[in-house]
């Protein structure tokens, strides 16, 4: 097994040029960032100095929809007439979801419609129109309750799939609506979509609402969640990458907010430059863009005079431990979305569990009370 990960870490290693690049080679990244902040948030934060210096970088915007407001508005026609291009990423408001999924599609459509009326209301102009589908937001809930709770939701989703038949079917027509509007899409995934591919298994799907649906373009969402640690999100990008289905417009750095959604308190958990031209070296090797989450820390903390689109990591990343993980991780997922494809032999595997441990309960009592 040692030999086996050894020869996968080598080829990995190689593909993605562990050397340094000579300097004749390096090439300047297409640098794009996200934001979650609320439109008045945004009016403070994108003031003349920084709107410069996203000019000076020829980066792009990927802005959160957490509202349709004139703050909003006013935003996105300044960086229009600085000929910035913002990518619209569509959310709904978090009494809704905020996520998209299965049991939200009706609104989901809706807040597209809205979001036509008030861009064709502003004259606002758009270079793509981003969509995130992730779980049911009660399922935090659903696990936090008891054992029992969360079986009968786990076999209720795989087993009856009416939901995600109609969801499947609405987000079919909306993003048929947003082509027809003119509009280029692109689709932002967990690593779990990708495992649920390899395996085949459209039970991901029912069990947390998510779904495939055509786009111009789909990105995989790794980062480091909550944490200034990228080394998992870097080995991410270099294990998952090696998957010829795979073909990655972007990457991905930053690490999200960590209070809840809508929070009055910006993301201040910038990344790293260092992590950034980590992520350029991947970006380099496999001509793609780079994504930074989030804006606001990038200019609360003074990080985006510094970045210069040539830079290069101080080390190249090549943590053996992280790639392991990663791998290891991957493998599990796959066989879990494997074992999806049968609910019914998974339902049936559960009930022979059951019944074992009742008949246990069962002897255990009746030697209890014999003994007494």
């Amino acid at each position: 097994m040692r030999k086996l990960y050894a020869f996968l870490l080598a080829i990995m290693m190689m593909a993605y040029g562990v050397n340094s690049f000579a300097q004749d080679e390096i090439k300047p990244v297409k640098l794009s960032f996200f934001t979650e902040s609320q439109g008045y948030q945004l009016k403070v934060l994108l003031d003349d100095e920084s709107i410069k210096q996203l000019v000076r970088l020829k980066a792009g915007i990927k802005m959160g929809l957490t509202d349709l407001s004139d703050s909003r508005a006013e935003v996105v026609q300044k960086l229009n007439k600085a000929g910035i291009p913002v990518t619209a990423w569509l959310l709904l408001p978090k009494k809704d979801g905020y996520w998209m999924n299965a049991y939200n599609h009706e609104l989901s459509k809706q807040r597209y419609r809205d979001f036509a009326t008030w861009s064709a209301k502003h004259k606002l102009e758009w270079d793509n129109i981003g969509l995130s589908f992730e779980s049911y937001a009660s399922d935090q809930r659903v696990i936090n309750k008891s054992f029992m709770t969360v079986t009968k939701v786990f076999f209720k989703r795989i087993l009856t799939a009416e939901s995600q038949y109609d969801g499947d079917n609405n987000y079919l027509n909306l993003m048929h609506s947003i082509r027809r509007d003119g509009h280029k899409r692109e689709v932002y995934l967990t690593p779990y979509e990708l495992d649920s591919r390899t395996a085949q298994s459209e039970a991901w799907h029912n069990l947390n609402g998510t779904m495939k649906v055509a786009s111009d373009r789909e990105v995989p969402i790794f980062f480091n969640h909550f944490s200034d640690n990228a080394e998992h999100a870097l080995a991410q990008h270099i294990v998952y990458g090696q998957n010829s289905n795979y073909s990655f417009p972007a990457v991905i750095v930053g690490s999200f907010n960590e209070k809840k959604p809508l929070s009055k308190e910006l993301n201040k958990q910038p990344f790293t430059l260092e992590h950034l031209y980590q992520h350029f070296h991947i970006a380099r090797a496999k001509d793609t863009e780079v994504w930074a989450y989030g804006l606001e820390g990038a200019i609360q903390e003074s990080i985006l005079p510094k970045i210069d689109l040539l830079g290069q990591p101080k080390q190249v990343f090549s943590s053996k431990q992280s790639y392991k993980g990663v791998i290891t991780e991957k493998r599990n997922v796959e066989f879990f979305m494997q074992a999806l494809r049968f609910p019914e032999l998974v339902a049936i595997f559960g009930a022979l569990l059951a019944l074992i441990f009742l008949l246990t309960v069962i002897k255990t009592l009746r030697l209890t009370f014999a003994k007494n």
